[in-house]
């Protein structure tokens, strides 16, 4: 396991089971876009400095419940999906019986601001599979009273330098992550164990 270094930021402190230095890089990156706030909002946003990362991160726009509109989601990404995911509903690419509690999640990481880390496993349509980690932190609309944003980076931990399609099963749809974890960024975190999906039989 290659070593990260932590962010020397008063209250930052990332997850010490972090398996990507690509985790780390992003969220350095946006903790310099917000200085001294707990936030930073979407006009801070410097992409040109996170340049090689935009292939794999998306940026959801929280509507309500039950809607987490796609604002922007990277070609690696759209690529391994095989559908453009801007304008879908984040919420409507998962396992039906899970969505209620992947929203809860997600609402709580805007709710009390905090940072959030998983892993997704992707099985791929060689027959190949590989775990997928995904860092998350929450950001200011653009404007002071719209709807929050999550913008998040997924990192395949066994690249192979392409996107290969996902399997036939899985296409199309978002997995369930495993052992979703809250981070403290400032401003402590949700009381919620880590969420571990259910078994699939």
């Amino acid at each position: 396991m290659v070593a990260i270094q932590k962010p020397p930021i008063g209250t930052l402190a990332l997850p010490d089971d972090l398996r990507s230095p690509d985790s780390a890089v992003f969220i350095q990156a946006w903790n310099r876009w917000r200085g001294d706030r707990v936030l930073p909002s979407r006009s801070d946003f410097d992409l040109g400095s996170i340049k090689r990362l935009l292939p794999r991160v998306i940026l959801l726009e929280i509507r309500s419940p039950t809607e987490a509109t796609f604002r922007l989601a990277g070609t690696w990404i759209t690529r391994v999906l095989g559908i453009e995911l801007t304008g879908r509903n984040y919420l409507e690419l998962g396992d039906p019986a899970d969505r209620q509690e992947r929203a809860a999640l997600l609402f709580a990481e805007v709710a009390q601001p905090c940072g959030a880390v998983m892993i997704y496993p992707m099985q791929y349509a060689s027959g190949r599979a590989a775990p997928v980690e995904v860092i998350s932190v929450p950001v200011v609309g653009d404007a002071p009273s719209g709807p929050p944003l999550v913008f998040a980076l997924l990192t395949e931990l066994a690249p192979t330098g392409f996107a290969e399609p996902l399997a036939a099963e899985v296409a199309r749809q978002l997995p369930t992550g495993r052992q979703l974890r809250f981070f403290d960024i400032g401003a402590g975190t949700p009381d919620i164990p880590p969420y571990s999906p259910r078994s699939v039989d």
